[in-house]
């Protein structure tokens, strides 16, 4: 920020912090803010984190039900509760530090003079990740550079030489109030909030929540459309892809209530089509459920057999996205 600041062009920064994700490593200072904050459990989360969204008005209670942890699993059942608490203790760790960067690169702006002209755009690519059990190989090391082993499902997580995860249940009530995690095209898996903050553009709609819906395709065109960039046709004489993505300032604005008609989304298995208000959504091998997110934003009350035709219409736009993108 330094080094860009020195002249008055624009300037594009892409931040990733350490996710939090496994393998769940944190500062001791961190962890340590946390070591009790989980002893109770992801069910008591799971509902805490539901009321203080209705307490803030982020969700309505009457179009957002909370469904049962999506894990299927119970805390009163959980046989290694110390352990379950002190993973999530380092996830929150994780997301604090994080929280600190984001802290740093604000307050260089402000020292650089460049906040208040800067559109800051803060968001998670997908929910929290379920996975876990996995052995070393593939993307999981069995050892640290110096040959140190790592232990794999330590009991005390956060060092360097650990490898932990917080696995489905903690995942589900992380993603509260919505079902299932990341990998899956439901609420749980695709849905995540975006924070924008540009002091000098957006002075009409700060501190207000937008609920118009975007996707992450959208960044690009709107970054475009800031710094008043062409789309190329071809980079380094390859030809690009089509640009599938809408500018969202209008929607930022309060000019549209909408700027797409339908989404897709597929990950593994996972998949979904959201036209309008209407979703259907479906896990890997099984049939698609079918919502409506105006009155069910949890998608909890599958209405496939009331409205085939709503599914069979939605499906075919589904065959042919994918055809397009191979999935």
């Amino acid at each position: 920020i330094d080094q860009f600041s020195k002249d008055a062009n624009p300037f594009f920064l892409y931040v990733a912090h350490t996710a939090p994700h496994w393998p769940l490593h944190a500062r001791p200072e961190d962890i340590a803010k946390y070591k009790d904050t989980y002893k109770d459990g992801w069910d008591v989360l799971r509902e805490k984190r539901y009321k203080r969204m209705v307490a803030l008005k982020l969700i309505d209670p009457a179009t957002c039900k909370l469904p049962a942890n999506s894990s299927g699993k119970s805390w009163a059942d959980c046989t290694e509760k110390d352990k379950e608490s002190a993973s999530m203790a380092v996830h929150a760790a994780m997301v604090d530090r994080l929280d600190q960067g984001v802290g740093q690169i604000i307050k260089k702006l402000k020292e650089t003079g460049r906040y208040e002209n800067t559109v800051i755009f803060f968001m998670s690519d997908n929910g929290a990740s379920p996975e876990r059990g996995y052995l070393p190989g593939f993307d999981r090391p069995a050892f640290m550079r110096d040959s140190t082993p790592i232990v794999h499902g330590a009991e005390h997580p956060g060092a360097q030489n650990t490898w932990n995860s917080i696995g489905a249940a903690w995942a589900s009530a992380v993603n509260s109030p919505f079902r299932f995690w990341k990998k899956e095209s439901f609420e749980g898996g695709t849905c995540t909030p975006l924070i924008v903050n540009w002091p000098n553009g957006l002075k009409e709609n700060h501190s207000t929540i937008n609920r118009g819906v975007g996707h992450v395709i959208d960044i690009l065109p709107t970054c475009m459309s800031l710094a008043n960039a062409p789309y190329p046709s071809e980079v380094n004489g390859l030809k690009t892809d089509q640009l599938d993505g809408i500018n969202l300032l209008p929607l930022l604005k309060g000019e549209v209530t909408s700027i797409h008609e339908t989404l897709y989304w597929e990950h593994e298995g996972g998949r979904a089509v959201r036209q309008g208000d209407w979703k259907i959504s479906a896990l890997k091998n099984k049939a698609w459920e079918l919502f409506n997110l105006a009155e069910d934003r949890t998608e909890s009350n599958d209405l496939s057999v009331k409205y085939p035709d709503k599914v069979k219409q939605m499906d075919e736009l589904w065959q042919i996205w994918s055809k397009r993108v191979n999935k």
